[in-house]
């Protein structure tokens, strides 16, 4: 069961995956969705989607996360998000990562802050996060994974519920709203969600929109005002 990885990827990865575990580059047609994928022992695929902070701050502010995320649960059984490096923002927004010194820039604010939530709502609809401090991190990670999960008896993203959760509701930016919401302790309900997406389209849109959730249908000045708070 030889371990895929898309054409994209770094040369530290392939070449350590190489001479340890066997991997071999696909197209981009060959492979629509995840950096990584193979099939484990039982006969089960696993798709890995491999971000660095950078990519996967940006991803998740474009909506492009949510497609690709998507795009990996309709492709696979398991699905891995592998989140490479980290920032750690100060007040003046600056932020040392492991490569360096990164800048969180005043409209990549509010979304680095709801990383957490959306992070959560990932990890509720069956997808399960996996951090690594740099590339050649990344490489040992998967080079773990990919071995465990040829065992015959593994318990590789079991989980102790019997069947993996499912997507609640048709659009996942309703899930991660929520999941924000969640986290900041702000009484949204799915119905508020649901009326706020469809009028901003994204998540990054209906965060910078804060003010204007009082003219939505179900959201009180109370939610407005524990959104601006947490996420100030």
């Amino acid at each position: 069961m030889i371990l895929m990885s898309a054409a994209n990827e770094p040369q530290v990865i392939e070449e350590h995956l190489r001479t340890t575990v066997g991997v071999e580059k696909m197209t981009l047609a060959e492979m629509p969705y995840g950096d990584y994928a193979w099939g484990d022992v039982n006969g089960n695929q696993v798709g890995v989607e491999r971000k660095d902070v950078r990519d996967l701050l940006t991803s998740a502010m474009t909506g492009r996360l949510e497609q690709q995320i998507a795009g990996c649960m309709e492709e696979y059984d398991k699905v891995v998000l592998l989140c490479e490096g980290k920032f750690y923002p100060t007040h003046g927004g600056e932020a040392i990562g492991v490569n360096g010194t990164g800048y969180i820039s005043p409209a990549q604010e509010k979304p680095f802050k709801a990383m957490g939530g959306l992070l959560l709502s990932l990890q509720h609809n069956g997808v399960d996060v996996v951090y690594s401090l740099d590339v050649a991190h990344s490489g040992l990670l998967l080079q773990g994974m990919y071995e465990y999960t040829q065992k015959l008896e593994h318990k590789f993203l079991r989980r102790y519920i019997r069947t993996k959760p499912t997507i609640h509701h048709v659009d996942p930016k309703v899930d991660v709203l929520l999941a924000i919401a969640r986290v900041l302790r702000v009484r949204l309900t799915v119905i508020a969600s649901t009326r706020i997406i469809e009028k901003y389209g994204s998540i990054t849109e209906a965060l910078r929109c804060i003010d204007e959730w009082k003219d939505v249908q179900g959201v009180g000045p109370k939610i407005v005002s524990g959104m601006k708070e947490g996420l100030s």
